[in-house]
């Protein structure tokens, strides 16, 4: 929300405010403006993904109703589940609705070439969202080119439109960024920073090398896929294609969705469509052999579930929160508490800011609470809005020089966050302490 407030304010992504990921994601919360708005888009997003996630399953299972009714029944709850992140407006949950309405595109009976190309469009526009989507992709291609029959896929023709899609958003985010110069710092920002993001939590450092890669599970996993796509690959004369591409979806799905081996749960919704369909598949009448493929593709769900020791949100007690609000048990700040202990002290912060500063005023927090700049509508005076960037890329001089030269309104300090010398030094020298609030101390700037 705080690039979407800045693009909104006429600020370049990556050159004038800062984050790792594709733009698409700061451009929905541009348009959005608020919190409300982005969390609406979300719903839209949703509940469109649902109604093609359910044409999805019975294009592939046409003859088991009972497969689209629990197929889509369960993508429906667990996409909109706060158990696994799945109310935040993440890139995972809005990649989903380009990235199931490309493969429903190339899985119908008779696909036209138009189809073709706004499948590959679409695949783009996921990618756009967040790069994992890429192994989505290559799942489809490795699916088409290996076990489609010729009937229904023209290898290379067909393929070629369907990169042609692909690489058009591509194409025109470069070209945009091209053209105010910037095209070098887009590719390496959004693209080959994640890279180094890939073994990062693992070995503590953003820099990419083949030795950190492989301190990780990246070799070992794609092993795996290697191993699974051969094997089904070699199987493929027992079975119709399409539960292959089930198959073949999910493993590609779970490698993106632990390509960093980070344990957040909205990362496991990239390999919601493909588990759907496994999990449908036990719906479908067929002989009993062939019970072995969804089982163990569900198994293997848990596996790395259990793996990766991803976390989980209980639902309920976050419901009974809602409603012990609604009904006048709880205050707001009660309310608050719920979701973080801070978050009361933190509107407080927000409210003295808004109620001292003009429009164009900047705000400086150290401290990984980017939302402030949300609630106050005042940005940094430098790129980066959250303290680990400055931290992991050791962006100290940079931001100091940032503040130096532009020194905002009021600076936020959380206390004990760790250690900024240099922003120390500006404090001293150019700001009073006027207020605390719980752990947080906000400084204003002198006026001489």
């Amino acid at each position: 929300m705080t690039l979407g407030q800045a693009v909104r304010k006429g600020l370049l992504l990556y050159r004038d405010i800062y984050d790792n990921k594709p733009p698409l994601l700061y451009l929905l919360a541009a348009i959005a403006g608020n919190l409300f708005w982005f969390r609406f888009i979300l719903t839209i997003f949703c509940l469109t993904a649902i109604v093609v996630m359910s044409k999805l399953i019975e294009t592939v299972f046409p003859k088991s109703p009972s497969a689209k009714t629990v197929g889509t029944t369960l993508f429906a709850l667990i996409i909109s589940l706060p158990t696994v992140e799945g109310i935040i407006a993440n890139s995972e949950i809005f990649q989903i609705l380009p990235t199931v309405t490309g493969v429903c595109l190339v899985v119908q009976e008779k696909v036209k070439t138009k189809n073709w190309f706004f499948a590959g469009l679409l695949f783009s526009l996921a990618i756009l969202f967040k790069i994992p989507a890429i192994f989505d992709f290559a799942a489809v291609v490795a699916f088409l080119v290996f076990f489609t029959p010729k009937k229904r896929f023209n290898f290379p023709g067909q393929l070629l439109v369907l990169a042609t899609g692909f690489l058009l958003p591509l194409a025109a985010s470069c070209l945009y960024f091209g053209i105010h110069h910037q095209l070098r710092l887009f590719s390496q920002v959004a693209f080959m920073q994640n890279l180094g993001y890939l073994s990062s939590w693992k070995t503590g450092t953003h820099t990419f090398s083949l030795a950190n890669l492989s301190r990780t599970d990246f070799f070992l996993k794609g092993m795996f896929i290697f191993s699974g796509c051969f094997i089904l690959w070699w199987q493929k004369a027992k079975m119709k294609d399409l539960p292959f591409l089930a198959a073949i979806w999910l493993l590609f799905s779970l490698f993106g969705a632990t390509l960093s081996e980070r344990p957040y749960p909205h990362y496991l919704i990239q390999a919601l469509p493909s588990f759907t369909l496994m999990t449908a598949y036990l719906l479908v009448k067929k002989p009993k052999a062939a019970f072995f493929l969804p089982l163990s593709a569900i198994i293997l769900v848990f596996v790395v579930y259990k793996r990766y020791h991803f976390w989980y949100y209980p639902a309920l007690p976050r419901y009974k929160n809602f409603l012990d609000f609604s009904l006048g048990k709880k205050d707001k700040k009660a309310y608050f508490s719920y979701f973080n202990g801070q978050l009361p002290q933190i509107f407080d912060l927000a409210e003295q800011v808004l109620a001292s500063t003009q429009k164009n005023d900047h705000l400086f927090v150290w401290g990984d609470d980017a939302l402030l700049y949300v609630l106050t509508q005042r940005l940094p005076p430098t790129p980066y809005v959250t303290s680990y960037h400055i931290i992991d890329f050791n962006k100290f001089e940079k931001v100091a020089s940032d503040l130096q030269q532009n020194l905002p309104r009021f600076i936020i300090v959380k206390r004990n966050f760790g250690p900024f010398p240099q922003l120390e030094i500006i404090l001293r020298n150019n700001y009073l302490l006027v207020g605390s609030q719980g752990d947080y101390d906000l400084f204003s700037k002198r006026i001489y």
